[in-house]
């Protein structure tokens, strides 16, 4: 008898129980498994954001760069097109064809709320594509040409 009883023990898990249970687990894991996987893609979208707009942070201090060793705007341009990977398009505009990706450089007088244009003060906009599709944009004013200081 004391053998019965040793067999018919009910402490431990039905198979129902043991199911139950893996099922709540593997809802879990999918839970957050989705989490992760979104998570990736994410990280990657800003990580090609990230990567165009240090490209054009890069071509922005070079047109920098060369505004602020030029006295003239004519000189600006001719340097700007000097640039290896570089081409004017037009005489405001040049073009960007990288390894990295493609972009343009548009220079032009900055103008105030009346449409004036503003004596030494550009407009300098960077725009960057890389080859899967994000884009970047900075856009600035900087002066260029001899400060008159008054003395």
């Amino acid at each position: 008898m004391s053998v019965m009883k040793k067999y018919c023990n009910e402490k431990g898990l039905t198979l129902v129980e043991v199911l139950a249970s893996i099922v709540i687990l593997s809802l879990i894991v999918v839970t957050f498994l989705a989490f992760f996987i979104n998570s990736a893609r994410t990280t990657e979208i800003s990580e090609e954001n990230l990567n165009a707009s240090f490209i054009a942070q890069e071509y922005m201090e070079e047109v920098y760069n060369i505004v602020t060793d030029n006295p003239t705007l004519e000189s600006i341009r001719s340097n700007i097109k000097a640039l290896d990977p570089v081409s004017a398009i037009s005489l405001t505009t040049y073009k960007i064809t990288d390894l990295r990706g493609t972009g343009t450089i548009t220079i032009e007088q900055a103008k105030d709320e009346s449409n004036q244009e503003i004596d030494r003060l550009l407009k300098v906009v960077v725009t960057f594509r890389v080859p899967d599709g994000k884009d970047a944009k900075l856009e600035t004013r900087m002066i260029y040409g001899e400060v008159d200081t008054g003395v």
